[in-house]
């Protein structure tokens, strides 16, 4: 996964547009189809865990720049 500063991120090999608020994180394939699909469980400044709502499945994700 990746998560840029412009509201794009990569997810899979997907290209979608995001938005986070609070401990929420909604996707889609353009900004006007975004929707709630990952529940931000944990955050600091270099890692993030997301859960996907639809699986349940975990990802651990780590800061690089």
């Amino acid at each position: 996964m990746e998560f840029r500063e412009d509201g794009t991120c990569l997810i899979g090999e997907k290209e979608l547009f995001f938005e986070a608020s609070l401990y929420k994180l909604s996707t889609g394939d353009s900004k006007d189809t975004i929707r709630y699909t990952h529940n931000i469980v944990y955050l600091t400044n270099n890692s993030m865990t997301l859960r996907e709502e639809a699986t349940k499945k975990l990802y651990k994700l780590t800061r690089v720049d």
